[in-house]
């Protein structure tokens, strides 16, 4: 993880830029940030349909291919539009059951893939310049289970909110995997300055996803809604 996370300080961006009286109006743009996924409701794993379970997940790293333009009217130059395709990739950790660890830990990746399109509104200026936005899309959203797991025998009761799960399993060597379709929205914030000529764009997004499904693969798995926090960075010349 942290030769992961090394790697998100290192970006290489590049812009097509347009610029009136000095103040960016358009770009495209690659970056590179940190992600941090927020706990999921579970409501499936293995088959076994769960009650107040969390799906844990390892921070991770996401990369983009950005778009935003303003209008040129100097009365709406405020305004403006833009589109983001984003890849998540983290690791999946543990089942937390009221807030508990159960089962064994869980060597699986889920890979998100996703296309927004975005309301943007900003603070013209020259040199520092304040945005703000909201956007709606669809993902792709990846189950890669390193080691497809086939339950043998389980052992699980709910009683009086107190779990207790007992999973025997027997591993495949052969890799599994298994992809859905999930509805996907955002908000984000950023801050986009000058410094010598050179564009600097800062920026968090927090985005959620309304879950997948995986039940063609020995996890068989349920997520019904997932939660994204990016921080990313980008840089223009």
């Amino acid at each position: 993880m942290k030769e992961k996370v090394s790697i998100l300080l290192f970006f290489i961006s590049i812009f097509f830029i347009e610029k009136i009286n000095g103040a960016p109006i358009s770009y495209i743009g690659c970056n590179v940030g940190y992600t941090y996924l927020a706990n999921s409701k579970l409501s499936r794993i293995y088959g076994i349909e769960l009650k107040n379970a969390e799906l844990e997940y390892s921070n991770g790293a996401n990369f983009g291919l950005g778009f935003q333009n303003f209008f040129l009217s100097p009365n709406y130059d405020w305004l403006g539009f833009g589109a983001d395709f984003i890849f998540n990739y983290n690791d999946v950790n543990r089942v937390l059951v009221d807030g508990k660890k159960v089962g064994k830990d869980i060597d699986t990746g889920i890979y998100n893939f996703s296309l927004l399109a975005n309301v943007i509104v900003r603070y013209p200026s020259d040199t520092f310049e304040p945005y703000l936005g909201l956007g709606a899309g669809f993902s792709t959203i990846g189950i890669y289970d390193r080691k497809d797991v086939k339950v043998t025998r389980t052992d699980y009761y709910y009683k009086n909110y107190d779990y207790k799960n007992y999973l025997y399993s027997e591993y495949d060597s052969k890799p599994a995997s298994a992809w859905d379709f999930s509805f996907a929205y955002q908000a984000f914030t950023g801050i986009r300055f000058t410094i010598s000529e050179t564009i600097v764009d800062v920026r968090y997004t927090l985005r959620a996803n309304t879950g997948f499904d995986a039940s063609d693969i020995g996890i068989n798995m349920k997520v019904d809604s997932m939660y994204y926090n990016d921080v990313s960075i980008a840089l223009g010349f």
